[in-house]
């Protein structure tokens, strides 16, 4: 009898993720005609905090962030802009996995591997 394989543990503790994706705010906030330094600290976050994309945040966090901004800027749409300068670089090491991956079906069941689900949203079918 053969033992299952083991789910690999995910980089990100669940309910976390990498700064790395969202590490444009201080470039969009100054599109957008804001000083990004005030504005973040401002609303209680370091302009610092974007200095390693590999950090990690609570994801209500992020989302607080992503709304103050939002608000302070008036721009509806100011997570589509970030949202846009992702790339699978601002997956940090999940993203590097992923590129090395030989398609795209395995590249998402390597991001879903690795990056854990998001509370009170269930993992993609086939991901474990």
């Amino acid at each position: 009898m053969n033992a299952p394989s083991p789910r690999m543990t995910p980089l990100v503790p669940a309910g976390w993720a990498s700064i790395g994706p969202i590490c444009s705010i201080p470039a969009v906030l100054t599109e957008l005609g804001f000083n990004p330094t005030i504005l973040l600290t401002e609303i209680g976050f370091s302009p610092g905090l974007f200095d390693d994309p590999e950090r990690v945040m609570d994801y209500r966090e992020g989302s607080g962030l992503l709304a103050a901004c939002a608000a302070r800027t008036g721009c509806a749409h100011f997570g589509l802009m970030i949202g846009q300068r992702c790339s699978l670089a601002g997956l940090g090491l999940v993203g590097s996995l992923a590129r090395s991956e030989t398609d795209a079906g395995a590249a998402l069941k390597t991001v879903v591997r690795y990056l854990p689900p998001v509370a009170g949203h269930a993992a993609a079918p086939g991901a474990g």
